[in-house]
């Protein structure tokens, strides 16, 4: 009952929607007979959250382009992770863009240089990934971010102030210099369109306001793991009278440490206004 529900929504449905599966739902399955009955002549994309849920896609491909030929035309059906869906605008956008995986750690070297400063640096680029992906960019929200995940001994380090004689006053100061520093983190990786690391990847086009290219469907998968701008670069892509079906379990978040939250579906239901399907049973 509760796949035909969905199925049937993909066939006929319109608006957004949110598809609440628990392990053991089906729902790989499930999706795959939602593509098959979507109308013909849409462009459509399958946005996996990583290379594995991407190629378990990939290899169901064959067996919906057989049952639907006509999405096998250029542009019919598309199936990305996130990070090279975020890429293909960056390479529109930026001519010769490369992959660099180690742009943060670059740049945070120039940005606080020595090797006293290593966990440091180390510890900015993770919060710069944080932050990314809650769309920070103001000294409020950065200060708050750096208060709650930051490492005050290791700022601490940095303004010079010996962490075991540190008082409130210096605590206060080793935050907002941490705050500052990852503003100017996040300003450097903006400014360098030359490469772009895994985070640029889906962060860029939104800080940058890049031109997108609209999918008429878009399905996603494990979405509770998805930050606040991978969800933003989604609806970027989506076109105006298109739209997007994704799928989640919140008792299955394990990315919360680089934004993913059980509050992710929610978020969803509320900004697109989607309808809900539960996806309990087999």
């Amino acid at each position: 009952v509760y796949q035909q529900a969905c199925i049937k929504d993909a066939a006929e449905g319109n608006g957004h929607t949110l598809v609440e599966a628990l392990a053991g739902s089906g729902k790989s399955t499930t999706q795959e007979e939602m593509i098959c009955v979507i109308p013909r002549g849409l462009k459509v994309l399958v946005c996996a959250f990583n290379v594995e849920i991407k190629n378990a896609f990939k290899e169901r491909e064959a067996r919906i382009l057989f049952r639907r030929p006509d999405l096998a035309d250029k542009g019919g059906l598309e199936i990305k992770t996130i990070c090279g869906l975020g890429f293909s605008v960056c390479r529109y956008a930026f001519k010769g863009v490369k992959v660099d995986e180690f742009k943060a750690y670059d740049q945070a070297q120039e940005l606080v240089p020595g090797d006293e400063f290593k966990a440091y640096r180390s510890m900015l680029v993770k919060l710069g990934g944080l932050a990314k992906g809650f769309l920070i960019d103001n000294p409020r929200d950065a200060f708050l971010i750096c208060a709650k995940r930051g490492d005050t001994e290791l700022a601490l380090v940095r303004i010079g102030v010996d962490p075991e004689k540190a008082n409130e006053k210096d605590e206060q100061r080793a935050i907002d210099q941490m705050a500052k520093d990852l503003l100017a983190l996040m300003n450097a990786a903006r400014s360098d369109t030359s490469r772009v690391d895994f985070d640029d990847m889906w962060w860029l086009p939104l800080v940058l306001n890049l031109r997108g290219w609209g999918y008429d469907r878009i399905f996603c998968d494990e979405f509770q793991d998805l930050n606040y701008t991978q969800f933003q670069l989604i609806k970027k892509m989506i076109k105006r009278n298109g739209r997007v079906c994704v799928v989640g379990d919140k008792n299955q978040v394990i990315y919360e440490w680089r934004g993913g939250s059980v509050d992710m579906m929610d978020i969803f239901a509320e900004e697109m206004n989607a309808k809900r399907l539960p996806l309990h049973v087999t």
